[in-house]
């Protein structure tokens, strides 16, 4: 169940934040957010950067006569679920830069924390994130850019390259450089 997994993560492994998907609805999230210790947090699944991530979360649903894509819904089920405990927060990808826009402006006022994946090897750019943040207002405080492949494995499939640590450590420095506030 979600409590024990809630149970295993904070409790167990002692981890600062779980990343939950939304999709089984309020009973599989809220375990993992009544569970949630302070200064720990809980990341729900809001638009991923994977392609085949349209498939659901770009569906077109009806409420009150008003379509918006099923990624829109589900940001507003996540400022519900902080309103009770502050401690949540969204992961929305950076490879749709036009979506990303779409929900950080959605989110500017409303204090929720992004996980942002999709920066380096699947495209998206450190730069053009915080320049579409800062742009709708975002606090870009909140915003925690990922780019762990192009970190730990910037080769992508190849062999591993013998000047691989050169490549990780100019790839960090290249993000950090990017990421300056």
């Amino acid at each position: 169940s979600s409590l024990n997994y809630a149970n295993e993560a904070f409790d167990n492994w002692q981890v600062d934040a779980v990343t939950v998907a939304p999709y089984m609805g309020s009973d599989s999230v809220m375990p993992f957010i009544n569970h949630t210790p302070n200064e720990k947090g809980v990341y729900v699944l809001n638009r991923t950067s994977n392609p085949g991530g349209k498939d659901l979360q770009n569906l077109q649903v009806t409420d009150n006569e008003k379509r918006s894509p099923l990624y829109m819904e589900v940001a507003r089920g996540i400022v519900n679920y902080n309103a009770g405990s502050g401690s949540v927060g969204a992961v929305v990808g950076a490879t749709n830069i036009a979506e990303l826009k779409d929900i950080a402006a959605f989110y500017a006022d409303k204090s929720i924390p992004l996980l942002i994946p999709g920066v380096g090897s699947q495209g998206g750019t450190a730069t053009e994130v915080l320049s579409v943040l800062r742009s709708v207002g975002y606090p870009v405080e909140l915003a925690r850019v990922n780019s762990s492949s192009s970190l730990t494995h910037p080769w992508k499939k190849a062999p591993v390259p013998e000047d691989w640590l050169e490549m990780c450590e100019a790839n960090l420095r290249s993000m950090i450089e990017d990421t300056k506030v």
